[in-house]
């Protein structure tokens, strides 16, 4: 500051001068965070208010370490938005640098907030077959409170008195397979303990296991004697073919019960020595346990004694006469061993003294002699199994005959003596020389001629039933 003074005819003139100092003024900043409340991964708003502005066009924020320049508006106001990206206390500084030659001198405000891990959780579901020894299917997701899957974390699973370390995928799915060995109810605990941007969790759920269904086969041999030891046996299995192994069942053969224990694959046998012919009652029964429903199986089968029971199965007659006044019969006798016993039998047949036997043909089991005195052929069959014997033979008339000439009569007569229904097929042919007249059938049969043969059928033919077809035929002229 200069004064000065030009004088006048009184005074002289003079210069005097001083000076003083304009100091810059001072300002801050406001900082404001907007939600007070986050979590990881949450956006918060970052703002503050200048308490003299005019002429600063900015601001330096540092937050968490990252500096980064944010305009100051016309009514001295900043923001900017912060993506949180770690948990903890997150430092927030404001700063002006202030200028040499302006207005303002520098200034740093600072603040913090904090950021809070997130909530997480994980569903459980469980799927598949609830039955013992069934495949379960135990998984679920896991995600953070705001639907975000958490992955490639390991997650522990307890479950029947075992834990499952089970790993996430990409998009928090977990799962794995769990075969129940027991019924009943099983308690399911889903665990993880978090990690630094995470909180852990604890979730549980819980299924109900159905025992299985049981049964067992019962095998019995065929043809079954009176005081031959046979071998009845079985396998016990669940619904799953499994085979239940060291379980107790009762098994009950002609009213007596055998307390037998299956081996570990879940067989069972049991000698038996019939008594009595007749059908014989098999029952088994397994009263369940702690995994297993129980069972009642029933069987049954016929006994018959050791013996040989030889019988006169088939019989041909086939009776022809002769324009010259010949008349022929030819017979054949098919005898079968129905028994289970090789055995011999004998049978007699008379011959008509009208007529003369010609030598008989026979199979290699079959003896024959002929008493011309009694006319009494006696046909042994010997040592008879499981094959047929056969005996044909033709007698021719002494004296010649002159009714029903070139007339030709065939009979066959089957006799079922099978224990059950058979059927029966079989044809009678005429000579290509004669003609078919007349077809006799019984019943039971059916037949269908076709040229000089007729073919017949005994369906459903039972015990001790025969079929008999008789063909007769005329020579031709």
């Amino acid at each position: 500051v200069i004064v000065s003074f030009s004088g006048n005819e009184n005074y002289t003139s003079f210069i005097n001068s001083t000076s003083f100092e304009v100091l810059r003024n001072s300002t801050n900043s406001s900082i404001v965070v907007v939600p007070s409340g986050v979590n990881i991964g949450e956006n918060v708003t970052i703002f503050g208010q200048l308490d003299n502005f005019t002429g600063i066009a900015g601001v330096n924020v540092t937050v968490d370490g990252i500096t980064q320049s944010v305009s100051v508006n016309g009514t001295g106001g900043w923001n900017l938005t912060y993506l949180t990206n770690r948990t903890g206390i997150i430092a927030v500084a404001v700063s002006y640098n202030g200028d040499f030659d302006g207005n303002y001198i520098s200034f740093t405000n600072t603040t913090s907030f904090n950021v809070l891990k997130n909530n997480t959780n994980s569903s459980i579901v469980v799927s598949g077959d609830f039955k013992v020894g069934g495949n379960l299917t135990i998984g679920g997701v896991l995600a953070d409170d705001d639907g975000n899957f958490i992955g490639n974390v390991s997650v522990a699973v307890f479950i029947g008195g075992e834990v499952f370390n089970v790993t996430t995928d990409r998009v928090g799915a977990w799962s794995f397979v769990y075969i129940p060995v027991h019924y009943g109810e099983f308690f399911v605990l889903v665990n993880w303990a978090g990690d630094d941007n995470f909180t852990g969790f604890v979730n549980s759920s819980s299924f109900n296991v159905t025992k299985l269904a049981s049964n067992s086969s019962i095998v019995i041999p065929g043809n079954v004697k009176v005081n031959e030891t046979i071998v009845i046996s079985g396998v016990v299995f669940d619904k799953n073919k499994g085979s239940l192994g060291n379980i107790q069942i009762t098994v009950t053969v002609d009213g007596k019960n055998y307390h037998l224990t299956t081996d570990s694959s879940g067989f069972w046998s049991l000698k038996y020595k019939p008594t009595h012919t007749g059908k014989t009652s098999v029952k088994v029964v397994f009263n369940g346990n702690s995994d297993y429903f129980g069972f009642i199986n029933s069987s049954s089968f016929n006994v018959s004694l050791n013996k040989t029971n030889i019988k006169l199965q088939a019989v041909s007659k086939t009776i022809l006469s002769l324009g010259s006044g010949k008349k022929l019969a030819r017979f054949k006798y098919s005898f079968k061993n129905f028994g289970d016993k090789v055995g011999s039998k004998t049978y007699k047949f008379k011959i008509n003294s009208r007529y003369s036997l010609k030598t008989p043909k026979t199979t290699k089991n079959i003896k024959y002699s002929y008493n011309k005195k009694t006319r009494i052929l006696k046909v042994v069959v010997k040592n008879l199994g499981s094959g047929v014997g056969v005996i044909s033979y033709i007698i021719k008339r002494n004296k010649p005959v002159y009714n029903g000439r070139n007339i030709r009569v065939s009979r066959y007569t089957y006799t079922n003596y099978h224990p059950r229904s058979v059927f029966k097929a079989y044809s009678v042919k005429a000579l290509k020389s004669h003609k078919i007249t007349k077809i006799k059938v019984t019943k039971n049969t059916s037949y269908k001629k076709k040229g000089i043969a007729v073919y017949s059928v005994a369906k459903n033919l039972k015990t001790n039933q025969k079929t008999q077809t008789i063909v007769y035929s005329k020579k031709k002229t």
